[in-house]
């Protein structure tokens, strides 16, 4: 008889880890209150079969069918929680954009938020999606095309930052990639050179967006920093700016939550979160990761919108 060696033991706790923080997930996530059991069942099957072939399946979500590769993050999401798999969020998206606006997504992945996006503007309008990943880009624009999204939903495959460029970029952390940090060290153990760039560039010809979403894993203050123009302009700042906060992250790439934060306040933007069950907007949490921005002079016109879009049908 053999005794399990140490990096086997610490592969094993790993895995012991992981399921229990995905069983406490999946239990604890509101579109999972009614069905704690069922929802248990299906994400335990899932973790089964998404280890054999085929390597891509067919989804149904967002009024449209999505070809999600199994590897993927996302498409665990939404068998675990659905298409509401970031609860605030995603209601938030549901009852405010309305047809015709511009949405920007830095940080798209396979493009769960950009479809959930592109279902609420009813196809009409303009989403703009940022995604450095070649397989992640290219599974979206796939995606983008099979389901006829071609004059709403503009992948562009590159980084966003503080400048134009060529960057070192990881590609094997799934939702989790990043540009390599320039302090702290990351975990990845592959990278890519990827094309940067910036929403001044990419938006100075466009209207004014009515969501910008930035999910880039710690590099926040660069993705506003080359943003400055346009949220500086009276006429053109986004209504809201959706932008994840997570301390730990934005420290390894040399800022912080307290930094991003007013850097946003400075620009004239209240920092909100949103409550599903009040259908308001409430002021944010010190511990809540997601933000919402909102613009003084846009707030009162959020606020219409969502109390007009409650009473949306329940998807």
């Amino acid at each position: 008889m053999t005794n399990e060696g140490p990096a086997n033991k610490r592969r094993k706790h790993s895995r012991i880890e992981l399921t229990r923080r995905v069983l406490r997930s999946v239990t604890s996530h509101p579109a999972n209150q009614q069905s704690r059991f069922r929802s248990v069942v299906r994400s335990g099957w899932w973790q089964i079969s998404k280890r054999f072939p085929p390597s891509h399946r067919t989804f149904a979500a967002y009024g449209l069918r999505l070809n999600l590769p199994t590897a993927a993050g996302g498409a665990s999401n939404l068998k675990y929680f659905g298409e509401y798999f970031e609860w605030d969020s995603l209601q938030f998206v549901d009852r405010y954009l309305r047809p015709g606006d511009l949405v920007v997504d830095v940080g798209a992945n396979i493009g769960l938020f950009s479809f959930a996006c592109a279902r609420a503007v009813n196809g009409l309008g303009s989403i703009v999606a940022f995604e450095p990943v070649a397989w992640a880009a290219e599974s979206m624009r796939q995606n983008v095309v099979s389901n006829e999204l071609t004059d709403l939903i503009a992948v562009r495959e590159a980084a966003v930052g503080a400048e134009p460029g060529v960057l070192e970029f990881t590609t094997d952390l799934d939702v989790s990639n990043h540009l390599v940090y320039t302090a702290g060290k990351s975990i990845s153990r592959a990278a890519t050179r990827v094309p940067v760039t910036t929403i001044d560039i990419e938006l100075q010809d466009s209207g004014t967006p009515s969501l910008v979403k930035i999910d880039v894993e710690g590099a926040e203050m660069l993705t506003l920093s080359g943003m400055s123009r346009l949220l500086a302009d009276p006429d053109r700042h986004p209504w809201v700016v959706l932008i994840e906060a997570h301390d730990h992250a934005l420290r390894k790439m040399g800022s912080s939550r307290s930094e991003v934060l007013a850097r946003l306040e400075e620009h004239g933007y209240s920092l909100c979160s949103y409550d599903v069950a009040l259908n308001r907007l409430v002021p944010t949490l010190a511990e809540s990761s997601d933000v919402l921005a909102v613009a003084h002079d846009r707030r009162e016109q959020v606020e219409v919108r969502l109390h007009a879009g409650v009473g949306r049908p329940e998807r």
